[in-house]
């Protein structure tokens, strides 16, 4: 995993979910298939930018899973998907090369649980809510050492969070079709920022070792 962005919508009323997040997206027209070769193509460098490009499916029984193409916690619209149907909805983020993960859950358009943390950077660590009950006094997993108890919040931490709720996280993709969201195509993606680095480098390819 390098970059992980889904929310996953807890209800099987696929029709009205497409209709929510076309409104939400502004993107009316819909198309079906599997993952297009340029999703991964373009992720947004804004992190507040709301997504542009999105899929989905009920890859499990109830659950709606959902992969956008931004960085941003989508909280305007977990609240107002998880008020029109309803349901839960649980917000993951994860960014392995900075040990960033975030995890928010919300219910029927309230957030009930939110918990950020970055460690490869400084920012101060969000843990908001109600603590669940397979919780201990941190979020996350309890690490021991020489006496010492610190605790990890990380993509395992994402898993077993979600497990809570009857979601698996993790899930064979093969064969799945998708509803496919397909907006503007104009903003920066982070594929844009690296060909446009690498085009202005001008040292030979062996003198970045």
């Amino acid at each position: 995993m390098a970059t992980w962005t889904r929310f996953y919508i807890n209800s099987s009323n696929s029709e009205k979910a497409t209709n929510i997040l076309k409104e939400l997206s502004g993107i009316t027209e819909s198309s079906n298939g599997n993952i297009p070769e340029d999703f991964h193509d373009s992720f947004l460098m804004d992190e507040k930018a709301n997504p542009n490009y999105i899929l989905f499916s009920e890859i499990q029984k109830n659950w709606i899973t959902v992969l956008y193409n931004s960085a941003s916690k989508i909280e305007n619209w977990a609240q107002r998907i998880s008020e029109e149907l309803n349901c839960i909805v649980i917000v993951t983020i994860g960014q392995n090369t900075v040990d960033y993960y975030y995890f928010s859950q919300f219910l029927n358009g309230e957030k009930k649980r939110e918990i950020e943390v970055c460690y490869g950077d400084d920012i101060e660590p969000i843990n908001f809510g109600a603590p669940y009950d397979f919780e201990e006094e941190e979020p996350g997993e309890k690490q021991e050492y020489d006496d010492e108890i610190s605790y990890l919040f990380d993509f395992d931490s994402l898993e077993r969070y979600s497990q809570n709720f009857g979601l698996e996280i993790q899930s064979d993709w093969d064969n799945i079709a998708w509803t496919i969201l397909k907006g503007d195509q104009s903003q920066k993606t982070t594929k844009d920022f690296i060909d446009q680095h690498l085009r202005g480098i001008k040292k030979p390819w062996w003198k970045f070792w």
